[in-house]
């Protein structure tokens, strides 16, 4: 079964920017303000802060202002924030100041000490790691893992072999690996993490590696990668019928088709929850599945949620089968 992704993928710039000048040519109606800027190719402006090396932040407007305080070009500075390609440039960490800042409940705001350190071990601005060591990390951060809600790991060499076998688009996985973009996965609640992200590493930000000179895994952050994957939103949908028979629909489309019920009648039944429609109520499949302790689903062993009866059986009493 071929996975698709939940962020939208976007016409390429290129072709918008030639879209854009034919509309100006041409005064058509076709609204270019009504256009959103990143389809436009338009770089957004976004304050960003210069952590140094003594501990210091300097924030500025603009990446254009950051580039200059360097002596870098403009380019490399928007490249560079653009994809975190790079630890330092010319002796500074360089992030914009959301990714450092947090909002105090009273609307001030302050750097987030936590997310400051951070960046700086991965910037190894409290060590220098050997060139052996800078390989074995660079090697592993091009490794990835993707993880499943069930905890599940597979580890892929790289993106092309990830793709090749999951059938998500190289720049599909990209798009999930971006740290500008968090909270990503696939619809089948499954996510993509560089083994050195998802791994152990010592106050420097090197890898600590076991007597087979592999990385150790980071259960804290699988844990993490779990939760967030739990909060995501299940697309099924169940009928559940006046002896407890439950049948899974992949989507609203499907009920509406293969069930004829009305749209506007299936959403108000959900979403007020156990509504007769028929002979049947229709439920989120996330609504009737077994969960854990700590707020995870539950699965058997082919992988399959496991429903929980005792939420069936009220639902169904509750709608009045």
């Amino acid at each position: 079964m071929q996975i698709s992704l939940i962020r939208p993928i976007y016409p390429k710039i290129n072709k918008l920017n030639t879209l854009k000048q034919t509309q100006i040519q041409s005064n058509s109606k076709f609204e270019l303000g009504n256009i959103q800027p990143h389809f436009l190719g338009i770089r957004i402006a976004r304050s960003v802060c210069l952590i140094f090396e003594d501990g210091s932040i300097e924030k500025l407007d603009s990446y254009q202002a950051a580039a200059e305080r360097l002596g870098v070009s403009g380019d490399v500075m928007y490249n560079y924030l653009r994809t975190n390609s790079k630890a330092k440039l010319n002796g500074a960490i360089c992030t914009y100041s959301d990714i450092i800042e947090k909002k105090n409940d009273n609307g001030s705001t302050e750097y987030d000490n936590e997310a400051i350190e951070q960046l700086k071990i991965r910037a190894k601005i409290q060590g220098i790691s050997s060139p052996k060591t800078d390989k074995i990390n660079a090697k592993y951060k091009k490794q990835i893992y993707m993880v499943s809600l069930d905890g599940s790991i597979k580890k892929f060499n790289s993106r092309a072999e990830a793709s090749r076998e999951t059938k998500i688009p190289t720049g599909g996985i990209s798009n999930i690996l971006n740290p500008e973009h968090p909270h990503t996965a696939t619809r089948e609640r499954k996510t993509f993490i560089s083994v050195y992200d998802a791994s152990i590493k010592d106050k420097n930000g090197d890898l600590i590696l076991d007597e087979n000179n592999e990385p150790i895994l980071d259960e804290k952050v699988i844990f993490g990668i779990r939760k967030m994957l739990s909060k995501l939103p299940v697309p099924q949908i169940v009928s559940i019928d006046k002896d407890c028979n439950v049948k899974i629909f992949q989507s609203r489309a499907e009920v509406v088709e293969k069930e004829n019920v009305c749209p506007s009648t299936l959403d108000w039944n959900i979403v007020c929850m156990a509504r007769k429609i028929g002979d049947k109520t229709y439920a989120k499949l996330s609504d009737v599945i077994l969960k854990d302790d700590d707020g995870f689903a539950v699965f058997d062993e082919n992988g399959d949620y496991i429903l929980d009866r005792a939420k069936i059986e009220a639902l169904k009493d509750i709608a009045g089968l």
